[in-house]
Formats: structure tokens, sequence, C-alpha cells
């Protein structure tokens, strides 16, 4: 089996690109007293792919979205809220990119979580590990059929971070 390891420094850049974050009703509202009272909101996470070439699929599997209000916050550090995928989600990055749907293209939901009113700066994408003969991310060059391991070691401990 082969192992499809370049730091993984262009998966991160292109998981940067495919993740959107829909934040909606996270405006504060008045308690009729006098004083503004924050109502929550909730956070909508949703996966999306530009074309690639050179690939016939490019796997992950998602099995968590952290989110928190610092953009330095560590993956320890108190305050984060998660979306935990169960079972973790294994998706082909390939099938988000259907030209019909452009502009937008197809959307993959990872889920939804309610939230305090505030202003999140951080995203981390948390991926699953591969283990034995299981790759739960992986990628297959384009006219073969031979699944590439992705090594992703900070996407499987605390997650790929988006800011």
């Amino acid at each position: 089996m082969n192992t499809f390891n370049n730091n993984s420094k262009p998966l991160t850049w292109f998981m940067g690109l495919l993740l959107t974050a829909f934040v909606a009703g996270c405006s504060g509202g008045g308690d009729g007293g006098g004083g503004a009272t924050a109502q929550p909101g909730t956070l909508g996470v949703s996966l999306t792919d530009a074309p690639a070439c050179g690939f016939d699929q490019v796997n992950v599997t998602v099995s968590m979205v952290r989110v928190h209000q610092s953009d330095n916050a560590s993956e320890n550090a108190a305050g984060w809220t998660d979306i935990t995928l169960n079972p973790p989600r294994k998706i082909n990055l390939l099938d988000l990119n259907d030209p019909t749907q452009a502009p937008k293209f197809a959307l993959e939901s990872l889920g939804e979580t309610p939230l305090p009113a505030g202003h999140y700066t951080q995203l981390r994408l948390v991926l699953d590990r591969n283990t034995g003969q299981s790759l739960a991310n992986s990628v297959v060059l384009e006219n073969t059929t031979d699944e590439i391991a992705l090594v992703t070691p900070s996407a499987v401990q605390s997650g790929i971070k988006l800011n």
C-alpha cells in the first residue's frame, strides 16, 4: 500500500478551501426591560469542494467539527463547541463539485449545534484515523484504482485548523 504524505500541507490548504460554515440567528435581542439579552444562535457546518485535477477520488472521514471564539485557542482550551459525527462520515470530496450546482456546488451537511451569540473565529475539522487495511482518508489518482493513504497526523489529533 502506498502512503501519500507530502507533509499534509496541500491537504490542509485543500481542506481550508472546502469547509463552509454558516452561522444563522446569532443576533442579539431585547429583553423588553431596557437591557439587551443576547439570543443563542445555531451553527450549521457544510462541506463543499472545488474541482481538482489528477484525482478520481479524494476521501476524508470527518469525525468532528470544533468551533471556538479565539483564533489561537489550543485544542485543550476551554470554550470549544463540538459537532460530533457518529458514526464518522467518509466523504469523497469530488462528489461535492457538481457543475450543475454552480456557483453553489453541492454541500454536504456536517451538522448543527446551538451557540451563544458571539464572534467565532476558529474551526477545526477532525478526521478519523487510518487503521490497518481500512483507509479513512485517501486519494485515488486519475485513471488508477489504487487507494493511497493520506497521512494527516494533526487532522486526526487536534483537527485541521481553519481561522
